[in-house]
């Protein structure tokens, strides 16, 4: 009998270890977006380092913590926070962007209007130029 249950508790657990490990991995790619969306809004911004730093030193403990984890719901925990983190540190680049600190002035936003840009090209049967080609020399 118990050597039944340490067959069964053995199969459970390389299950479990298998879907920690996918969702580690989820995790891990989710913080890897945030990251570089913070990195792209902070290269826009022209951010220095320190604020740099001070912006992606939280999200990428984060992700170090999360190789750690070794079950689902602290791995959740671990997203949820690493979330706030990465909202506070939008909200940091966006008050830093309103000081006029070290961040310099956005791009000037445009609009373009395609048809604007190209003109269209028509096609026209061959009868109606022929006829317009006789009309023009009988006016002449």
């Amino acid at each position: 009998m118990l050597h039944e249950v340490s067959g069964l508790v053995a199969i459970v657990k390389t299950l479990n270890d298998k879907r920690v490990q996918d969702a580690r991995d989820k995790a891990t790619a989710t913080i890897d977006k945030k990251i570089a969306r913070l990195g792209k809004l902070l290269n826009d911004a022209g951010a220095s380092a320190d604020l740099r730093n001070k912006v992606l030193y939280g999200t990428q403990d984060f992700k170090k913590q999360l190789q750690n984890d070794v079950s689902i719901p602290n791995i959740a925990y671990t997203i949820g926070e690493a979330e706030e983190i990465y909202e506070s540190a939008v909200d940091l680049i966006e008050s830093e962007a309103n000081k006029g600190g070290t961040i310099t002035p956005k791009k000037e936003i445009r609009t373009i209007r395609p048809a604007s840009l190209s003109s269209k090209t028509y096609l026209v049967p061959v009868h109606r130029v022929q006829g317009a080609v006789v009309r023009g020399q009988t006016a002449t």
